[in-house]
């Protein structure tokens, strides 16, 4: 996330309307200090069950994963 965190901040900024939400990690949700509260959301991790609600409130969903070989190797998977 560290990569991108300048262009979600930019986005953030530059369309008012952009509410960034963690999840999962908190670490993560702190790279993103420079927001305000008002626009950043942090939700601890949930169970499989959840999964579905909490992914159709999203409209843009971003999965960060690292350059790896197996990761190179993944298909298309549900979340």
């Amino acid at each position: 996330m560290a990569e991108i965190r300048r262009q979600v901040i930019r986005l953030a900024r530059e369309f008012p309307q952009v509410c960034l939400v963690v999840g999962g990690i908190p670490e993560v949700y702190r790279l993103f200090d420079s927001l305000p509260e008002s626009r950043r959301v942090f939700l601890p991790p949930v169970g499989a069950d959840l999964h579905p609600a909490l992914l159709a409130e999203m409209d843009i969903l971003l999965v960060p994963l690292r350059d790896t070989p197996s990761n190179r190797m993944l298909s298309d998977r549900p979340l």
